[in-house]
């Protein structure tokens, strides 16, 4: 095609013209042009016209059409578009005719796309499409315009292991330039390591319906899932995906990580005790307890006496006020961290009033051996495992347990058999960062686990902060340490800009025992 089918071009082209040239340059159907295989069509389409090829205006056309180094089909109508080239919808309305590539007084596209966050809830009545067992299914979602072309990078959320209705709470940000007839499709999935991934089933809803919802206040929308034929026959309910439109969060969050207290782990360890050190999901010991307790103190000290002076926002004291004002509280679903979580924050404002929700993304990353981060149960079970774990009073556990403790994220297997994958763990470290950044608050409290922590802030501190503290990326935090963090959501990468612990904890020093397996 190439040369001949650009000639063929005139002033006016079908979108299934347009659509096949397109896929003459995308040699490896990737459903995007990459920067030189568009450079390409660009002089190819100068020259096929008796025109000089300006690579100054080629660049000019790549920056104003492409978006982060990709041009998809919608992308590559404009640049048509751009070229004088219009095409023509099956409606048969004619898009508007720019001015040539080499022409002085081209016209530009707006290449300013404006992104849709959404919230992937959870989808009831997934059939089973393994032999044994449940699916374990996971979301891909994108854009389709109004002629059924993606126009936009996929996203997906984490699989869910082996359930019929998962949770997954997922946030995910989709950059496009919105028209009228644009829609969302979901394509509902199963992972499976041994094999390509099934496709369950598919469903489709508007972008304006979508608006529509969160503006009149009813933001949730379910999406009914077209099940594959294959599968069809093993679900008796309609299968419906709950989504909604997110609003906009600030780009600039205080977050406070907390460590959870030792464990028994620590206490199989010093008494060489095997049977202890092959348990799973290990609760927190005493000193662990007392560690929580300890830093309970020192926090409801100071919400007692507060500074009566103004401060500004790099102050300890301003620390303390967003601590004691948190919005949201996070815990990973290990039985020690939300001991830790309930102790520590035992009499906080938001935990008393809006409870803990468990986040998977935030549990310990497994290395080898790592019996430690695996879990031994799911949902409400993990509430009462903690309870009877809890080296408290009967009294003092009741009390502690008297909050509500939201388990719907962890209702299947949440916990990882084999050791991390860095592919799986970046996609989890990137699920933890798109919660945080798009939930609607401002700040939070995160209670989970110090190789977790120490990667976050290994891989996402400013330079400028890793130059003033080094060991940030070097160095564990003590059990019931409290770090706050600054973190920066403007660019396409968080970045944790300033960091800080409190109430006199710090890193973990030579002697202190720690959480082992890892």
């Amino acid at each position: 095609m190439g040369n001949k089918a650009i000639k063929a071009l005139g002033r006016t082209v079908e979108t299934k013209q347009a659509r096949s040239l397109f896929q003459e340059y995308d040699k490896d159907g990737s459903t995007y042009l990459n920067k030189e295989e568009a450079m390409r069509f660009l002089e190819e389409f100068a020259k096929s016209k008796g025109n000089e090829f300006v690579a100054a205006d080629a660049e000019e056309a790549w920056a104003e059409c492409s978006y982060k180094g990709k041009l998809f089909f919608s992308h590559f109508v404009r640049m048509l578009e751009r070229l004088g080239v219009a095409t023509v919808q099956p409606e048969g309305i004619e898009l508007s005719v720019v001015s040539d590539l080499t022409s002085a007084d081209s016209l530009s596209v707006s290449s300013q796309l404006h992104p849709l966050v959404i919230e992937v809830i959870s989808c009831a009545h997934v059939p089973k499409s393994d032999l044994i067992g449940w699916s374990d299914p996971y979301v891909e979602v994108h854009v389709l315009d109004r002629n059924g072309c993606k126009k936009c990078e996929t996203v997906c959320t984490l699989p869910r292991k082996n359930v019929a209705d998962p949770v997954w709470r997922s946030f995910r940000s989709l950059a496009f330039d919105e028209e009228s007839g644009d829609t969302l499709e979901f394509l509902l999935r199963d992972s499976d390591r041994a094999s390509k991934d099934d496709t369950i089933g598919k469903g489709t809803i508007a972008v304006g319906h979508l608006r529509q919802a969160q503006e009149s206040g009813d933001a949730v929308c379910e999406v009914t899932i077209d099940v594959v034929e294959e599968f069809a026959s093993r679900h008796a309910a309609p299968c419906t995906l709950r989504v909604r439109k997110v609003k906009q969060s600030s780009d600039k969050k205080r977050i406070f990580f907390i460590r959870h207290g030792l464990s028994k782990w620590n206490k199989a360890q010093a008494e060489a005790n095997l049977v202890g050190l092959m348990n799973f999901d290990h609760p927190l010991d005493e000193r662990g307890i007392a560690q929580a307790q300890g830093l309970n103190s020192r926090w409801t000290a100071k919400a007692a006496s507060p500074s009566s002076t103004a401060s500004s926002y790099e102050s300890d004291e301003s620390r303390i006020q967003c601590f004691l004002q948190a919005e949201q509280i996070y815990a990973s679903p290990l039985t020690r961290a939300l001991q830790t979580a309930l102790v520590v924050l035992r009499e906080h404002r938001c935990l008393t009033q809006h409870g803990i929700a468990l986040l998977p993304s935030c549990r310990e990353i497994k290395g080898i051996g790592g019996l430690d981060t695996l879990g031994k149960a799911c949902g409400d079970d993990i509430k009462s495992r903690v309870r009877e774990e809890l080296l408290l009073s009967p009294e003092e556990v009741n009390e502690v347990m008297a909050v509500n403790i939201d388990t719907s994220a962890v209702e299947s297997e949440w916990w990882t058999s084999d050791r991390d994958a860095a592919d799986e763990l970046e996609a989890r470290i990137r699920d933890f960062w798109c919660t945080l950044k798009w939930g609607e608050f401002s700040t939070c409290i995160v209670v989970g686990h110090s190789l977790f922590f120490r990667a976050l802030c290994k891989k996402f501190s400013s330079p400028e902060l890793l130059q003033r503290n080094p060991a940030l990326a070097k160095e564990k935090m003590n059990n019931a340490a409290l770090l706050c963090v600054d973190v920066d959501f403007s660019g396409e990468l968080p970045v944790i800009e300033d960091a800080n612990f409190m109430f006199g904890t710090g890193f973990a020093t030579e002697g202190e025992e720690e959480e082992g397996a890892e």
